[in-house]
Formats: C-alpha cells, sequence, structure tokens
C-alpha cells in the first residue's frame, strides 16, 4: 500500500515537471510609436532560461491574433519575434499569454504592451510649376507642344499693366493685342 501511494506520488512529481512551463515576461516593440503600413518588430521575452517546451499566442490588439506558437526543446526558444502591419492609426495593446499549441500546454503568465500606431505623413506637395505668364497675368488654356502660350489679365485684376517684353522660349516671339499676350511661333 505504501510502495503504491509512493509511486503515485513520484508519478504525479514527475508529471507536474514534465508540464512545467517558460514563465512570459515582457513585450518588446519596435518602433514606437509605429506608422500605418510600417512593419512592427514585436519580441517576446521569458523570465527564465527554462527550456521547458510551450505554447505562447501573440493577440496584435487590432482583432488579429498569431495562433499559438510552439517555444522551446526541440522548438525555437524565447525570445520569439513577430513582424507585424497595422491598416490603421490608434492605441493598441497587444498581449502575449500562453495558449495551448497542439500537445503542448501553455506558457506561464502573460505581457501586455501599449503602441501608438500614427497615420502615415501625408505626400509632399509638389512645387507649382512657375507661371510662364508676367505678375497679375493668367495663363489662357495651357501651354501647347510647340511652346506657345496666350496670357490674360489674372481673376480680379483690372489694372494688369502688360510688359514692353516676354522671355519667350525658343521658336516663339512675343505678342500682345488687346487684353491678351504671350509667346507664338
Amino acid at each position: 500500500m505504501l510502495s503504491r501511494r509512493l509511486s503515485t506520488l513520484f508519478a504525479l512529481l514527475f508529471s507536474a515537471g514534465a508540464y512545467a512551463a517558460q514563465n512570459i515576461d515582457r513585450i518588446d516593440v519596435s518602433p514606437n510609436p509605429a506608422t500605418v503600413g510600417q512593419a512592427v518588430k514585436i519580441t517576446v521575452t521569458s523570465k527564465t532560461d527554462d527550456t521547458a517546451p510551450c505554447g505562447v499566442q501573440l493577440d496584435f490588439g487590432d482583432g488579429s491574433k498569431d495562433p499559438p506558437q510552439k517555444v522551446g526543446d526541440k522548438w525555437p526558444p524565447f525570445p520569439r519575434t513577430w513582424e507585424h502591419t497595422y491598416r490603421k492609426p490608434g492605441k493598441y495593446t497587444l498581449t502575449a499569454a500562453g495558449a495551448r499549441a497542439g500537445s503542448l500546454f501553455g506558457c506561464v503568465g502573460s505581457a501586455h504592451y501599449d503602441l501608438d500606431v500614427q497615420a502615415a505623413p501625408a505626400a509632399a506637395a509638389k512645387p507649382a510649376k512657375p507661371s510662364v505668364c508676367p505678375e497679375n497675368w493668367a495663363l489662357k488654356g495651357t501651354v501647347k507642344k510647340d511652346r506657345s502660350f496666350t496670357c490674360v489679365p489674372a481673376k480680379g485684376v483690372t489694372d494688369a499693366k502688360a510688359p514692353e517684353t516676354l522671355d519667350c522660349p525658343a521658336g516663339t516671339e512675343y505678342f500682345r493685342k488687346g487684353k491678351t499676350l504671350g509667346c507664338a511661333k
């Protein structure tokens, strides 16, 4: 009877040791703040150097989760790294927690990290093309393939003074007629 109890006790102790798992310690994220569309590197670490196999799952905080990953023993150990790209700006709480991965029990504990994802910067505005028309004059239509153009007084300008000359592209000549001026072939 005593030997049966001892063998049961040893069996429980050994089986408990077989299910011992690594402790999830923290999450590190780079960069923070992140930008929409930018790949974010997420690293989960363990409190111990234990290599007992267990499962860990990462919740990215945006409604998506990575399937539980096996860690330790014959699988890659902690620290484990993921990459994730956020599609919308906002504050996201990432969570790494023990989760059953196949036949492995979950790692012990969990860790959280608050990530700020900012909107992507607006594309730089293209610099305005310099006007071919003199000050207080506006282009009428477009500059033609032969580089000729016509200018008229700009909206709201009643006293646009026509210059005596205009620096015209090669192959064109300055003209002035009534309330129009420009360069023509």
